[in-house]
């Protein structure tokens, strides 16, 4: 079945993404919510599902892993869900993972993820490393606004 120009994007940009985020550089991406279309076609490929409360008056958040990349290296790409007041917003992070191993919570409107990434050494194996990438979110006047920003973290 051919792949959606959204999701052949989303593995562009995440190529990209990898092409730039060499060693001590920090990874910072600003993402837009998906449109009502591209929420709904996600779903058949959802593999693992997360939910957590920010706070008892902050966002329902839902973290999604949805297949669609190598499945011999990473494969699952993450994407979020965030409802507060009303107000729903999907976004695809951009980040191509394992599995998530740990969510965070922090203060000021971020959630910290913990992710087992895989990598190819110089041998040409591939190996399994923790990485943690911050997602900030953001509510003004107690409106969730439609985008967050992706941090690699060191």
């Amino acid at each position: 079945m051919p792949k959606t120009p959204f999701a052949c994007a989303s593995v562009v940009f995440c190529v990209f993404c990898t092409l730039l985020a060499a060693p001590y550089k920090v990874l910072a991406v600003d993402r837009f919510a998906a449109t009502e279309t591209d929420r709904i076609s996600i779903l058949g490929a959802v593999q693992a599902f997360y939910r957590v409360e920010y706070s008892q008056t902050g966002p329902t958040i839902k973290l999604f892993e949805v297949g669609g990349g190598d499945p011999a290296m990473n494969g699952s790409f993450i994407d979020i869900c965030m409802d507060h007041n009303a107000t729903v917003f999907v976004w695809e992070t951009g980040l191509n993972a394992r599995h998530i191993q740990k969510i965070r919570i922090n203060p000021g409107n971020t959630i910290l993820l913990d992710v087992l990434e895989d990598v190819m050494d110089a041998n040409a194996t591939i190996v399994s490393r923790k990485k943690t990438y911050q997602v900030e979110f953001y509510i003004v006047n107690d409106v969730l606004q439609n985008r967050l920003s992706v941090t690699k973290r060191q």
